[in-house]
Protein backbone atom coordinates (compact mmCIF):
# COMPACT_ATOMS: atom_id res chain seq x y z
CA UNK A 1 0.00 0.00 0.00
CA UNK A 2 2.82 2.38 0.86
CA UNK A 3 4.44 1.13 -2.00
CA UNK A 4 1.56 2.72 -4.43
CA UNK A 5 1.13 5.80 -2.87
CA UNK A 6 4.65 6.43 -2.89
CA UNK A 7 5.05 6.04 -6.67
CA UNK A 8 1.88 7.65 -7.15
CA UNK A 9 3.15 10.92 -5.74
CA UNK A 10 6.22 10.05 -7.80
CA UNK A 11 4.47 10.23 -11.26
CA UNK A 12 2.35 13.40 -10.24
CA UNK A 13 6.04 15.30 -9.16
CA UNK A 14 7.21 14.24 -12.53
CA UNK A 15 4.31 15.42 -14.34
CA UNK A 16 3.88 18.64 -13.16
CA UNK A 17 7.68 18.94 -13.74
CA UNK A 18 7.25 18.12 -17.15
CA UNK A 19 4.49 20.49 -17.41
CA UNK A 20 6.00 23.00 -15.59
CA UNK A 21 9.15 22.76 -18.17
CA UNK A 22 6.65 22.74 -20.69
CA UNK A 23 5.03 25.80 -20.59
CA UNK A 24 8.13 27.89 -19.41
CA UNK A 25 9.99 26.54 -22.63
CA UNK A 26 6.60 28.02 -25.07
CA UNK A 27 7.13 31.25 -23.66
CA UNK A 28 10.88 31.95 -24.77
CA UNK A 29 10.15 35.83 -25.72
CA UNK A 30 9.46 37.81 -21.79
CA UNK A 31 6.80 39.76 -21.87
CA UNK A 32 7.27 43.81 -21.93
CA UNK A 33 6.24 44.04 -18.34
CA UNK A 34 9.66 42.07 -17.35
CA UNK A 35 11.54 43.88 -19.34
CA UNK A 36 10.32 47.34 -18.60
CA UNK A 37 11.10 46.12 -14.51
CA UNK A 38 14.85 45.55 -14.62
CA UNK A 39 15.33 48.52 -17.50
CA UNK A 40 17.77 51.33 -15.79
CA UNK A 41 18.05 54.65 -16.85
CA UNK A 42 21.01 55.33 -19.36
CA UNK A 43 21.53 59.17 -18.63
CA UNK A 44 21.28 60.32 -15.07
CA UNK A 45 20.07 64.13 -13.96
CA UNK A 46 23.19 65.31 -11.98
CA UNK A 47 21.89 68.72 -11.79
CA UNK A 48 19.05 70.14 -9.41
CA UNK A 49 17.92 67.41 -6.89
CA UNK A 50 17.37 67.86 -2.98
CA UNK A 51 18.38 70.60 -1.17
CA UNK A 52 20.57 70.07 1.45
CA UNK A 53 19.85 72.27 4.83
CA UNK A 54 21.57 71.94 8.53
CA UNK A 55 19.91 69.13 10.44
CA UNK A 56 19.94 71.20 13.90
CA UNK A 57 18.99 74.84 14.59
CA UNK A 58 21.82 76.90 15.09
CA UNK A 59 21.37 77.07 19.02
CA UNK A 60 21.56 73.73 19.08
CA UNK A 61 24.74 73.04 16.80
CA UNK A 62 26.91 75.71 18.67
CA UNK A 63 26.13 73.96 22.37
CA UNK A 64 27.80 70.25 21.04
CA UNK A 65 30.56 71.91 19.20
CA UNK A 66 32.75 72.23 22.39
CA UNK A 67 31.89 68.29 23.26
CA UNK A 68 33.14 67.57 19.80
Amino acid sequence: MIRIALIAIVVVALISIGVTIWITGTRSVPSTASRDFFAVPQDYLTEGGQEMQPRFGQTEETGDAPAN
